[in-house]
């Protein structure tokens, strides 16, 4: 397909595979790009469909594992999107076409970096742990370096158990316990909290603001039934200390973290993980706007003149651009940051149960905590 240049100028693509420039073959077939970025592992991808109308010239279908470093914008203002790993290809016709499909590679100049940081380990990691010692001796293990923000480097850890897990699950499921971000990139493991708009290094990211000239489409949307309601956790010193409650938050509806923790530290940290997430979803907004190469997941941007409900700040979850019959556009999904209120926090002592009671016999004993709960990971 032919690109059409755009108000903000020619739009601007460079690929290279396994570090060749082939971004002329591939400007001369392409139909259709979208590049996704997201916030967390294996969230970023690249979906690019080629023409195969030349008899003369066919196109070569590139092996599984080649390495796309794609640049994306404006003969002036163009952003390096990342390096993806063609692990998916399609052929579809007539006339025929190629699919290809990348995901974010986690080292660059290495196929398959992914395969060693998916390999099933088993192993116990003691209590008393911090997130950035785990996210460090992990990385070391794999050759990399971890990259983990100020807010997630102190959280002490409770007793974990990876069985037969790979190293990347086993992180997914500890950070995004407590609300944060791990994505494998450039040789490094980084590790945010989600929310922030910060780089690992505490460095605010970029911020854009967004008029109605920018907008082509948008939908906001208020979801009373993913209302953030209160949040309760447990902890308890020792196998026959009182199990203690921990509550922030109000209304309903109310959550409960099925896990005793051993510390109220441990407790209150994964507490205010679930808080902010249930508070970031219940309004979200969904917006179209010509493509803008800076857009890029966990900034912030700042919507003025739209609407009284829309003009606020707020963060980017998932930013997509794509090259098409429209030209370039951005495709952006978005929900409220993190507040800067420090949320109260009650507690309580919990009677323990009698020997040869059952739960239920008594309605002012409530050490079990009620009846509904959600699972710890």
């Amino acid at each position: 397909m032919a690109i059409e240049p755009t108000t903000q100028g020619n739009i601007k693509l460079l690929v290279q595979a396994n570090r060749q420039d082939i971004s002329d073959v591939i400007m001369r077939r392409l139909f259709s790009l979208q590049l996704t970025d997201g916030a967390g592992f294996e969230s970023d991808q690249v979906d690019m469909v080629l023409v195969d109308d030349d008899p003369a010239e066919p196109i070569q279908v590139p092996p599984r594992g080649a390495e796309l470093q794609i640049s994306l914008g404006y003969e002036l203002n163009y952003r390096d999107m990342g390096t993806f790993v063609v692990d998916e290809l399609e052929l579809q016709g007539y006339p025929v076409a190629l699919v290809i499909r990348g995901r974010a590679a986690p080292f660059n100049g290495t196929k398959f970096g992914k395969k060693e940081l998916q390999s099933q380990k088993n192993r116990t990691w003691e209590a008393g742990m911090k997130l950035g010692t785990l996210v460090d001796t992990i990385a070391k293990e794999h050759g990399m370096e971890a990259s983990v923000s100020a807010s997630m480097a102190g959280i002490e850890l409770p007793h974990f158990d990876q069985k037969e897990e790979s190293d990347i699950n086993f992180l997914l499921r500890v950070v995004r316990k407590y609300d944060g971000i791990i994505k494998p990139a450039g040789g490094k493991l980084v590790v945010t909290k989600k929310g922030e708009a910060k780089a690992p290094n505490g460095e605010p990211l970029p911020r854009i603001t967004i008029t109605p000239p920018d907008i082509l489409d948008f939908r906001w949307s208020d979801k009373s039934r993913e209302a953030s309601g209160t949040v309760i956790a447990y902890y308890k010193t020792g196998k026959k200390a009182a199990r203690n409650e921990l509550t922030i938050g109000e209304g309903e509806p109310v959550k409960r973290i099925g896990t005793n923790y051993p510390t109220k530290d441990m407790a209150l940290a994964a507490a205010k993980a679930l808080l902010a997430k249930n508070q970031r979803s219940e309004t979200t907004l969904s917006v179209t706007v010509m493509g803008q190469p800076e857009i890029m997941a966990e900034m912030i941007m700042d919507f003025q003149g739209v609407h009284e409900k829309v003009d606020r700040e707020w963060l980017v979850k998932t930013a997509r651009h794509r090259v098409g019959d429209d030209g370039y556009l951005t495709d952006v999904e978005l929900e409220l940051p993190n507040t800067e209120e420090v949320p109260d926090v009650k507690e309580r002592v919990l009677k323990s149960p009698k020997v040869g009671k059952k739960k239920g016999d008594d309605p002012d004993d409530d050490y079990y905590g009620g009846v509904i709960s959600i699972p710890p990971g």
